[in-house]
Formats: structure tokens, C-alpha cells, sequence
């Protein structure tokens, strides 16, 4: 069984990732997919570069400690093509 990472993000302290958490589990655990840590941002736009979260995300996958990181869509990682791109090639 492959080992995945997660990464939820919100844009405000209103919100809950527990919607992205409950569909990535089911996703993951349709495909055979173990799941390892969460990542996590809540109440942080997706416009801001810098987030506790993603950085710990990336620091791992830069110790190559992550091979593949499950998100709920896109928009949660950035909300620029050129920032979603950075993180992709990283």
C-alpha cells in the first residue's frame, strides 16, 4: 500500500477542512492509498506564498520525505499559476 501525505487548506477561521479531509480519505482509501501526515492552514489565503503548513509540506518534500502529496483541488495549494508552478516543480 502506497503512503500519501495531505495537505487542507481554508482561507478563514470560519471554515473547516474536515469536508477536504472526509473526501481525500474516501479517494485515498478507494485506491488502495495509506495515509501519512496532514498538512494543514486554516484561516490563511492561498494568495500568501508563505504558510506554515505548505512550508512544513515542502521542507519534507524538499528531504525528500514526500513522493506524493493528495489535495482536495488545486486551489488549495496557491491561487496563482505562477505560485502553483513553483510548487509543482518543487
Amino acid at each position: 500500500m502506497k503512503q500519501v501525505v495531505t495537505y487542507y487548506r481554508v482561507s478563514t477561521q470560519d471554515q473547516s477542512v474536515d469536508m477536504q479531509r472526509r473526501e481525500i480519505r474516501t479517494y485515498c482509501e478507494g485506491r488502495g492509498l495509506s495515509l501519512g501526515q496532514e498538512f494543514s492552514d486554516e484561516g490563511i489565503s492561498g494568495a500568501k506564498s508563505s504558510r506554515p503548513g505548505l512550508d512544513a509540506l515542502l521542507r519534507d518534500v524538499r528531504r525528500r520525505r514526500v513522493s506524493t502529496v493528495v489535495v482536495w483541488s488545486l486551489s488549495r495549494l496557491g491561487r496563482s499559476l505562477k505560485n502553483l508552478r513553483a510548487i509543482v516543480e518543487e
